[in-house]
């Protein structure tokens, strides 16, 4: 199956926002990675995924993260929170792991100084197109900020509005055809 999300960056301002297709079966490192070309990130900081709802519940105090950032363990203090490293991710869990209904959310943190919060919200899911390459970016809203420029946003976020949203999804679009080479239709 294919998951349609409208990703959505919190508290920028202005409405930036992309809506990407991508296989069900995808892990969240691969989702990581469509976030980090959709929003023009460079990978270079920190991030982990928070789970908001699943299978139409509200879910608490369940993060995702790489191993390689964080030592994860259940922690007593009242939060029970726990981790599930990406690296045994890509082994097997996969976004249907979470996924279950349209409207489940999780949160998406990427540089834990500037605090880029991405609400990612299932609007569909979708038999696969064959004649398409997933994933893909259908729409998108505005310029998303440069990395390390939260001080810079709160001054003035009038630089992130950008009308030529064909563009935007045009430059996504061939940057996850250089990073992305699959064309499941699972």
């Amino acid at each position: 199956m294919i998951f349609q999300f409208k990703i959505a960056l919190l508290d920028v301002g202005v409405p930036v926002w992309r809506r990407v297709q991508v296989n069900s079966h995808s892990t969240f490192q691969e989702l990581h990675e469509v976030i980090q070309v959709s929003f023009d990130w460079y990978d270079s900081h920190l991030h982990n995924f928070s789970i908001r709802k699943s299978n139409g519940e509200k879910i608490q105090h369940v993060s995702i993260e790489p191993d390689n950032e964080f030592q994860g363990s259940d922690s007593d203090d009242g939060w029970g929170e726990f981790f599930i490293s990406i690296e045994k991710l890509s082994e097997g869990e996969t976004l249907d792991n979470w996924f279950k209904k349209e409207k489940d959310r999780i949160i998406y943190t990427y540089d834990f100084g500037d605090d880029w919060e991405h609400e990612i919200v299932l609007e569909k899911i979708l038999e696969p197109d064959p004649t398409i390459y997933y994933p893909i970016c259908l729409k998108a809203k505005n310029d998303a900020p440069e990395e390390n420029s939260r001080g810079e946003l709160l001054e003035n976020d009038s630089f992130l509005i950008n009308p030529d949203a064909k563009d935007i999804v045009g430059d996504i679009n061939d940057l996850l055809g250089e990073n992305f080479f699959t064309s499941d239709t699972d």
